[in-house]
């Protein structure tokens, strides 16, 4: 994956996880991590909108529920493995230590 056309969102507290991210979470126990596209409510909460052509995602994780959430080009495709959403969640983590 190549992360270079990304726009982080760490200005804001980070999403709590919801009933429907436990729900998948206990639907899918080998997971550590959950991508989901933001709704348009949360997205129109960000102080700086995701850029044009980009869509506002957020990994939430499992053990501690801590959130990020980010924009990403609405025309890729990528894998949605723990291991891809880890290194990426850990990668937009950066910027906030």
């Amino acid at each position: 994956m190549i992360l270079i056309d990304l726009t982080s969102h760490n200005g804001e507290p980070p999403m709590l996880a919801t009933d429907l991210d436990r729900q998948w979470f206990k639907a899918n126990p080998g997971r550590e991590y959950r991508q989901c596209r933001e709704t348009l409510a949360e997205t129109a909460e960000w102080k700086v909108p995701p850029r044009s052509g980009h869509t506002a995602w957020y990994i939430i994780r499992r053990s501690d529920s801590a959130s990020v959430s980010y924009g990403f080009p609405s025309d890729t495709t990528w894998d949605v493995a723990d291991e891809e959403l880890a290194a990426l969640f850990e990668r937009l983590n950066e910027d906030k230590a």
